[in-house]
């Protein structure tokens, strides 16, 4: 089965203030504002939440908390040149769980969400996948470790290998793996 999903961003000052992503499945809606080194964005409608991102110095992502009343789940990414890991505290859950995914393969490309013009590094559920947001380049493997609770050994992981095809401008045309293929189209900057 096929299924197409757009991504509409509204601009202010170049940076995105409005995200609309659509598919035949499910629309989402955020704003998003701006306050020094933390952005918010709020999703509008059923289940809206907010998203705190927090960078370091380097200007690269470190923390993403999802709240709705409350801190629902904490989001802790490390970087070794491109993004090593992330790990996911489910604060909700009693008792609380993490899950952790470690990225150790990149190709030398550019990374596809840069053709999104002014969308600052981030990572939510709905919006591109974690890994394709907070990287220069194109992730190839991942390894995830799923849910214990927060005091417990991880146990045994999960791999998943992506390969690409590339346009002229080194972009991906084509993401192949776990299954699937996703296919990428491009509009010129004006």
């Amino acid at each position: 089965e096929s299924d197409t999903t757009t991504y509409r961003f509204e601009y202010r000052n170049n940076l995105p203030i409005k995200y609309r992503g659509e598919n035949k499945h499910s629309i989402w809606v955020a704003d998003y504002t701006y306050k020094g080194g933390l952005i918010a964005k709020k999703s509008t409608g059923a289940g809206g939440y907010t998203m705190w991102y927090t960078y370091d110095t380097d200007k690269q992502l470190k923390e993403a908390t999802d709240s709705t009343e409350r801190a629902n789940f904490r989001h802790v990414f490390t970087y070794n040149g491109n993004l090593a890991s992330t790990t996911t505290y489910t604060l909700w859950r009693t008792p609380p769980t993490k899950r952790r995914t470690e990225y150790t393969g990149y190709d030398n490309k550019v990374n596809f969400t840069r053709a999104i013009n002014g969308l600052p590094p981030m990572f939510t559920r709905e919006e591109l996948q974690l890994a394709f947001t907070v990287t220069d380049n194109n992730y190839t493997s991942s390894t995830s470790y799923s849910d214990v609770t927060i005091d417990s050994d991880y146990r045994a992981p999960h791999t998943i290998n992506l390969s690409y095809d590339y346009n002229e401008e080194g972009l991906p045309t084509k993401m192949y793996g776990a299954g699937s293929v996703n296919i990428f189209e491009y509009k010129k900057y004006k």
